[in-house]
């Protein structure tokens, strides 16, 4: 097999004797295998840009469709923290004792009746008490192995938790594993407005498995597009081999071969492109949706919690502290609740007993004369009498004037109002009816009511109707759709961008429309269906907790605002890209036939070229140094006298053999490499030193200087050189290089080589973080030697603490002579742990300690000598050569100090410092 690389051989080829059949089929056989192999080539670049493409596009969209579903998982943890009211918050003491009251079970019924609409693995709520996360309300079923009773412990909570309480600030974090799985976790807190201080934060979970499953489908998209691009090129390449096999008469119309496939890769990359950009686009198109729709809900949430924290409850507030009540008073108080104009009425109905019934009336009858009875409606409104209970709840005060004819209405006997009398009666707390239709309103309205305690109660007692002891209830009747089309707009209907739609929501029930701020507009088909993640860019949903009910604010865009935010890019990248492909497969065409000229061109210089071949060999001789030349297979083919000088083979039997089986077998290959980089220097020396056999099993040092030769027709002829005898030359250079760099005596690197790896000890530290151990060494009583037994025993000495320094120590650690009976151990790497380096740092030290105290035969006796040793150790810190040794100096006298044959270490602190 020949070792010439043929493939790397120039494109010009030879062409045969046009007359020769032979040598015409045996050219067109090359032409062929060169044209393959330039196919080939460009094939195999095109894949390698295909797939590291698609690793920067996987990763790039991957990060942006996880960034995507965190921004829209941390907005929907936000909007409930929004609108969760922190003085429910506040009743709870988020303990066992929890379970079962009203304001616990007011806020995990509402958390319950979203979770259903929202898409995600569950809502819950944490609170910190000594520094301990405790589970709340949440939306998990009691059967769910994801619930936890009020008061759990969170045993392992994810860092974000602390942080939410710590900085206020809302975090989503995961894929991590707690106690109950893996998933992925937004965390918001609910402060107080008045302290600022975090109560809780709500948490929302995505399970891990679903979250990845969303970036895996992302990202196998992206390979669908990268291997439909790759079939498109492999299957255009055999289209085109299979052309090649064929005569030219069988080729019908794949003579344009190469026009299609650009055409059709063209449009599948403009395919690829658009759905990208129109996917970046739609992707940046919800989230300017999503601040547009954010802050009109946002209006709206914060239009009902002033109603219910501020107006209305101010109402119910000041009725508390009266212990008589007026008409005037009434209207007084009411005044600023009725100054809204969603607000269309607001009344005081006090607690009355069946057996307090008949003294009620007869006092009010007395108080404003006339006939008062209290009374109920029938089917169609009219009044009709009182139906016996054992709770009634007349009107006594109503506003404005025009409902004063409700006066005396019992709210208890109509159902519609009465489901949110039973609401308060059972918690205690503010609570509101459904939509109810009223004549007497003009419109469709909701009823919200609150307790009113007695003067003397200090606050209501939290559970059920033995412990609801109040005075009575307020009440307010408002207008939803009043409220939501004044809180999206304040100009004409038809501008507005959005439509909002208010959804009552229920545990296990369907959505329950309430009202839209659009008259013109239908209510959606299927409500509430984006879930998690959304699907539509111009709709999404936030909740709303209020009056002890849970609603659902759908917003979404109005067909107007969907007409004016078209999906532009993606068109206008598909046209782009049609347009580009057209020009590009115009560009191919030009190219084929413009190539198809060339060729021709180039066969008809060929075919005159060859008709002059000729041979010309380039030897050298008379010479001191070796002459050679090869052929294309490397074998010798020329040799000069100075061959069998210097090897000792004779050159009759040399000729025909390898030049690469004279040369030792180590650098064998880098004679190959300098070979065949001739090829590519084409015409350029190279030179290069390498270990050459000789007869008589030795091998030289031989200087080899070679280049490539060329015939006319460019056709590789081979390589031709000298080789140089430079064995002596070589040796000299070495017992130099080892003159400068180790000591004369032991052999060891002396102080110049030393430095040189110290530096490289201090930059390989800092590059990979490892510990290093600077070990300064001195004999102890080493001039009490020389003078006993003189300075020839003193050098053996030497030689032996050398070769103990050199067994005792790892090959990649560095043994130096720093002078005289100074020696210096470089031990690195070490561990990236300070403590366990030096650790290490000290178990080598002491290793050597006891190696070097070992006793040394001198003269035939035994003689102990004891070394002083000082440790610095460092890590890559800003410290210099001379620094360090001068600090591992200051250790080793420390040691003598203390009474020499000791280890003294210093940390990497103490280098840094000084």
């Amino acid at each position: 097999m020949s070792w010439w690389p043929v493939n790397l051989l120039p494109l010009r080829r030879r062409r045969p004797d046009p007359q020769g059949a032979a040598g015409s089929s045996e050219s067109a056989s090359e032409v062929q295998r060169a044209h393959w192999l330039d196919q080939a080539v460009f094939l195999l670049i095109g894949a390698v840009m295909l797939a590291v493409g698609g690793f920067w596009a996987d990763h790039w969209w991957a990060k942006g469709v996880d960034s995507d579903l965190q921004r829209q998982l941390l907005a929907k943890a936000v909007a409930i923290a929004r609108t969760v009211n922190p003085e429910r918050v506040a009743m709870l003491a988020f303990d066992a004792s929890d379970a079962g009251t009203a304001p616990y079970e007011r806020i995990r019924q509402q958390l319950i009746a979203y979770h259903e609409v929202s898409g995600v693995r569950g809502i819950y709520t944490i609170a910190l008490r000594d520094g301990q996360p405790l589970f709340g309300p949440e939306s998990y079923a009691a059967t769910d192995p994801q619930y936890s009773p009020p008061g759990t412990p969170y045993l392992e909570p994810p860092d974000e938790v602390a942080r939410v309480f710590a900085e206020g600030r809302g975090y989503t974090t995961g894929p991590y594993a707690d106690e109950f799985g893996s998933f992925v976790t937004a965390l918001v807190p609910v402060t107080d407005p008045a302290s600022g201080e975090v109560l809780i934060a709500v948490g929302i979970d995505i399970e891990a498995e679903d979250w990845l499953e969303e970036v895996y489908r992302a990202r196998a998209m992206v390979w669908v597009a990268v291997f439909a691009l790759l079939a498109i090129v492999l299957g255009g390449w055999s289209v085109v081999l299979s052309r090649d096999r064929v005569s030219s008469g069988q080729r019908w119309g794949l003579h344009n071969v190469e026009v299609w496939l650009a055409v059709v890769f063209g449009l599948a990359l403009t395919l690829i492109a658009s759905l990208t950009l129109h996917a970046v686009e739609a992707r940046a198109q919800h989230a300017q949706f999503t601040l547009l729709g954010e802050a009109k809900a946002v209006r709206v949430i914060q239009e009902f919690h002033t109603l219910r924290d501020h107006q209305f409850q101010a109402l119910a507030d000041a009725l508390e502290q009266m212990e008589t009540m007026d008409a005037q008073s009434f209207r007084m108080l009411s005044r600023a609740l009725l100054s809204k104009l969603h607000v269309v009425g607001a009344g005081w109905g006090p607690r009355i007993s069946r057996d307090e019934l008949p003294a009620f009336e007869a006092t009010v009858r007395e108080q404003q004369g006339g006939d008062f009875q209290v009374f109920e409606t029938d089917a169609d409104g009219r009044p009709q009498p009182l139906s016996m209970r054992d709770t009634h709840f007349p009107l006594r005060w109503v506003e404005p004037d025009r409902f004063h004819s409700l006066i005396g209405f019992d709210l208890a006997s109509e159902p519609a109002r009465e489901q949110g009398i039973t609401l308060l009666r059972h918690t205690g707390l503010p609570s509101a009816t459904s939509v109810v239709p009223t004549a007497d309103a003009g419109d469709d309205v909701v009823f919200a009511y609150a307790p009113v305690p007695r003067p003397a109660q200090d606050d209501l007692v939290r559970g059920g109707d033995a412990n609801f002891a109040t005075r009575g209830i307020v009440i307010m009747a408002m207008r939803v759709e009043e409220l939501l089309r004044s809180m999206v707009t304040q100009e004409r209907m038809a501008h507005a961008p959005v439509v909002i739609e208010l959804y009552q929501l229920e545990p296990g029930s369907r959505p329950l429309y309430l009202a839209s701020s659009s008259s013109r507009l239908e209510p959606m088909s299927e409500p509430l269906q984006g879930g998690w993640p959304g699907s539509d860019r111009f709709a999404l949903t936030q909740p709303l907790f209020v009056f002890g009910r849970a609603y659902a604010l759908q917003v979404r865009a109005t067909p107007e605002y969907r007409a004016a935010n078209p999906p532009r890019i993606g068109w206008s990248t598909a046209l782009l890209g049609a347009l580009l492909t057209l020009l590009a497969a115009t560009l191919v065409q030009f190219l084929i036939h413009r190539r198809a000229r060339l060729e021709a061109q180039v066969m008809a210089r060929t075919a005159e070229l060859s008709q002059s071949e000729s041979r010309y060999r380039q030897v050298v001789d008379n010479i001191r140094e070796i002459a050679f030349q090869i052929d294309n297979d490397g074998r010798i083919v020329f040799l000069n006298t100075a061959w069998e000088v210097v090897t000792g083979f004779p050159v009759a039997e040399s000729l025909g053999t390898r030049l690469l089986d004279y040369v030792q077998e180590e650098d064998r290959d880098g004679l190959q490499a300098m070979l065949d980089g001739l090829v590519v220097a084409q015409g350029e020396h190279s030179h290069g030193q390498f270990r050459w056999q000789s007869r008589d099993g030795r091998y030289r040092w031989l200087e080899i200087t070679a280049r490539a030769g060329w015939d006319a027709e460019d056709c590789l002829a081979g390589v031709f050189g000298t080789l140089e005898d430079v064995t002596e030359r070589r040796h000299r250079e070495e017992a130099i290089r080892a003159l400068a760099f180790h000591d004369a005596l032991t052999g060891l690197p002396n102080r110049r080589l030393l430095l040189d790896r110290l530096q490289q000890a201090l930059v390989s530290s800092r590059r990979n973080r490892c510990h290093g151990a600077l070990m300064f060494i001195d004999l102890d009583r080493f001039k009490d030697l020389n003078d006993t037994f003189g300075h020839e025993q003193g050098d053996l000495l030497l030689k032996e603490v050398a070769q103990r320094l050199r067994v005792q120590v790892r090959q990649s650690d560095t043994v130096a002579r720093f002078g005289g009976d100074e020696f210096v151990v470089i031990v690195a790497p070490l561990s990236r742990d300070g403590g366990e380096a030096g650790v290490q740092a000290r178990q080598i030290a002491e290793k050597l300690r006891s190696a070097l105290s070992a006793p040394v035969t001198l003269n035939g006796q035994p003689y102990c000598v004891t070394p002083s040793i000082g440790v610095q150790m460092f890590a890559g810190v800003d410290v210099t050569v001379p620094e360090l040794l001068r600090e591992a100096d200051e250790a080793m006298y420390a040691a003598k100090a203390a009474g020499r044959d000791r280890v003294v270490m210093r940390p990497v602190a103490a280098a840094a410092a000084n």
